[in-house]
C-alpha cells in the first residue's frame, strides 16, 4: 500500500530542509502532531565515526518516536536511516514484529529559481501489509495537512530571511 502527498513550497529547498530536519518543530504547524521526541535532525548525528583500527563504522540510526492526537500516548518508533540534507531522508518503522514495514520517504526538490517541491510518501510492505491496510488509518488527509503546514513554516521563514537581506 502507498500512501502519498506533494505541494510547491515558494522557498528555497534550503529553508525547506530546515524547516523538515527540525522534527521538534513538526507540532507548531501540524494540529495532528501531538510531539517528537528524539530530534531534530542534524548531519552531525548521521557521521560515521573511526574506531581505533582507524576504519570508519557506522553509526547506528537516529531513532525518533512520533506521538499523533490520534494515538494518544502510543507512540511510532522510527529509525532515520537515509539522510541526505538537503534532498531527502526516509523513516522506516517495524510494526507487528516486523510483519509490517512502513518507510516513509520526505524529498525536496528545486521548482523553479526560488521555489521547492516537496513529496512524502509512505509505503507498507511485509507479510502482513494487506492485513494492515483494515487496520491502518488513511494517510492522504495527514500527509496534505502536513504538506501545507510545511509551506506555510516555509515560506514565512522565506519572508523573514528577505525582509532581513533588504535592510
Amino acid at each position: 500500500m502507498r500512501q502519498a502527498a506533494e505541494i510547491t513550497i515558494s522557498a528555497t529547498p534550503e529553508t525547506v530542509w530546515s524547516v523538515l530536519a527540525d522534527t521538534d518543530n513538526y507540532p507548531s504547524f501540524d494540529p495532528g502532531i501531538a510531539r517528537i521526541i528524539g530530534g531534530p535532525l542534524t548531519p552531525e548525528r548521521f557521521a560515521p565515526e573511526v574506531n581505533r583500527k582507524g576504519n570508519e563504522v557506522r553509526l547506528r540510526p537516529v531513532r525518533l518516536i512520533v506521538y499523533s492526537v490520534e494515538d494518544g500516548d502510543t507512540g511510532r518508533l522510527f529509525r532515520v536511516g537515509e539522510f541526505g540534507p538537503p534532498r531527502y531522508m526516509v523513516w522506516t518503522e517495524r510494526a507487528t514484529f516486523g510483519l509490517v514495514v512502513r518507510e516513509r520517504t520526505f524529498l525536496v526538490e528545486r521548482a523553479g529559481p526560488a521555489g521547492a517541491r516537496f513529496r512524502i510518501a509512505q509505503e507498507t510492505t511485509g507479510r502482513l501489509a494487506r492485513f494492515a491496510e483494515r487496520w491502518e488509518p488513511k494517510l492522504d488527509e495527514a500527509f496534505q495537512r502536513f504538506c501545507a503546514g510545511l509551506k506555510g513554516m516555509a515560506e514565512t521563514l522565506e519572508a523573514v530571511k528577505r525582509e532581513r537581506r533588504a535592510r
